[in-house]
């Protein structure tokens, strides 16, 4: 897989943990935020973590990964801070994809619509 393309991906899984770590802290015990619910967004946190890591050794530094018994809100924290260091790139290389799609598609149209003039006659 292509290194800019997982670490965009990788960002929307910690984009998505630090919301629901995030609602979970606030909803309280009532609406599942339990101590399972917390080792799982800490889990989910130290899995991009590793892979970031393997990804960009000069990373390690940064961000280190989270203790199991985390809480949610720190955990919560923690996916907003390392979404907001790789916001930017993880961003232009999004809108360069869809770009590039754009185009593509636009190529094919264009392509489509000029073999079926000439089918006409």
């Amino acid at each position: 897989m292509d290194r800019d393309r997982e670490i965009t991906r990788l960002m929307n899984v910690i984009r998505v943990t630090a919301k629901m770590a995030m609602r979970l802290s606030w909803m309280g015990k009532g609406a599942g935020a339990g101590p399972d619910a917390a080792s799982f967004c800490a889990g989910q946190y130290n899995k991009v973590i590793a892979r970031l890591h393997e990804l960009n050794p000069q990373f390690a530094p940064f961000f280190q990964p989270l203790p199991e018994n985390s809480s949610l809100s720190v955990t919560g924290m923690a996916c907003r801070l390392l979404s907001s260091y790789y916001h930017d790139s993880t961003r232009i290389s999004a809108w360069m994809d869809r770009r590039a799609e754009r185009a593509r598609r636009a190529q094919a149209r264009a392509a489509y619509r000029f073999g079926r003039r000439f089918a006409r006659l």
